[in-house]
């Protein structure tokens, strides 16, 4: 019998690899997508924030911005007596761009759960409650 453990890591495998597909057509791939979303969530934020909210290393984070900066995505400005770091934030088409992403990525997956008969706040609820609880530790 599979495990819940393996069954949620195959869930989170293919929600990811689905999310990729919805985004192609916004020209994001789900980490481009993240990244826009933490940088949205967190303005001002670093690129050391961003490697470890998305679990990529420093030198992957910083040609990721780079690449989304290039695209006119993310701004990214010196931090005041910051020396190196660069403080991030959306620029208006990097907020155009996810908003349209997100409304494609989470509209899909709302209907599929709807579909499906599951109470999505209740699901929403107990994935939540479990992210907590393992970040916690």
């Amino acid at each position: 019998m599979v495990s819940l453990a393996h069954q949620l890591h195959l869930l989170v495998r293919r929600m990811d690899h689905y999310a990729d597909g919805l985004l192609a057509e916004h020209g994001l791939t789900y980490r481009r997508f993240l990244t826009l979303l933490i940088v949205d969530e967190h303005p001002g934020a670093t690129q050391r924030a961003v490697a470890e909210r998305t679990g990529a290393s420093e030198p992957a984070a910083s040609r990721l911005l780079r690449s989304l900066a290039e695209d006119g995505l993310v701004a990214m400005g010196r931090t005041p007596g910051g020396g190196n770091r660069r403080a991030l934030q959306l620029t208006g088409a990097g907020r155009e761009r996810l908003a349209a992403a997100s409304a494609a990525v989470g509209g899909s997956f709302d209907d599929l759960v709807s579909a499906l008969g599951i109470d999505g706040a209740a699901l929403s609820r107990d994935v939540t409650r479990l992210s907590d609880a393992l970040r916690e530790g």
